[in-house]
C-alpha cells in the first residue's frame, strides 16, 4: 500500500502549481451558438467538475464516517475477545496506531478520487492530458 502511495505521488505532482494564479480557460469544447439568449445559455448544461463539490463533499464525509465506524466496532470486537483478520492483533490494540491507519485509510481514499477526478475518466473536464499532435 505504501509502495502504491509512493509511487501515486510523483504521477500528480507536475500538475501542482502552488500560489500560481489560475489560467483562464480559452478553449471550449462545446461550440455556442452566437444567437442564444442568455437564458438559453445559462440552461446549458455546466461542463466544469469541481472536485470539492457537494456531492463529493458528502461521500468523503461517508467515507469518513465508514472509517470511524470501522475504528470503534473493531475494537468493540478486541474487547469481547474476537481476533482481528486483516491487521494483526497488536496494532489494532494499540489505539493511536490503529487510529492513525483509519485516518490514513480514508486520506488514501480522498487522494484516490482526486486522482481518478485528474484522470478524468467520465470526460467532463475534457482530456486531463494534454494530446499530442500527430504528425505525418
Amino acid at each position: 500500500m505504501i509502495l502504491l502511495l509512493a509511487l501515486a505521488v510523483p504521477m500528480g505532482a507536475g500538475n501542482i502549481r502552488a500560489q500560481e494564479p489560475s489560467k483562464p480557460k480559452t478553449e471550449s469544447s462545446v461550440a455556442v451558438d452566437p444567437s442564444i439568449t442568455g437564458q438559453q445559455l445559462a440552461a446549458l448544461p455546466e461542463l466544469e467538475h469541481h472536485f470539492w463539490n457537494k456531492k463529493n463533499d458528502w461521500l468523503f464525509v461517508s467515507v469518513g464516517a465508514a472509517r470511524t465506524f470501522d475504528y470503534f466496532s473493531t475494537l468493540n470486537l478486541r474487547r469481547r475477545g474476537d481476533k482481528e483478520v486483516l491487521l494483526t492483533n497488536d496494532v489494532v490494540d494499540n489505539h493511536a496506531a490503529f487510529a492513525a491507519i483509519e485516518a490514513a485509510g480514508t486520506g488514501v481514499s480522498i487522494g484516490a478520487s482526486y486522482l481518478f477526478h485528474r484522470l478524468d475518466l467520465d470526460g467532463r473536464n475534457g482530456p486531463a492530458f494534454p494530446r499530442r499532435q500527430a504528425t505525418v
